[in-house]
């Protein structure tokens, strides 16, 4: 029986699953609503002020995690 591929894991989950899984290059893309509007943020001149907010936030989400004892937040 085939091995299940995951769709959307952590980093460090998927870098368990790729180790346990000889053929892990044979992998797909999943396009999503969230994935459109990473690649506009990063691509698009007229975004920036929006994506400087962004890592505002993830800054400061991090950093409060970090102080509370949570754990990382993976994108």
């Amino acid at each position: 029986m085939a091995q299940a591929t995951p769709t959307q894991v952590s980093m460090p989950e998927f870098e368990q699953w790729q180790t346990s899984t000889p053929n892990w290059l044979k992998l797909g893309y999943i396009n999503s609503h969230k994935n459109d509007l990473a690649i506009q943020l990063v691509f698009n001149s007229a975004l920036s002020d929006d994506r400087k907010d962004w890592i505002k936030w993830h800054t400061e989400d991090v950093n409060q995690r970090r102080e509370q004892n949570l754990p990382d937040d993976y994108l």
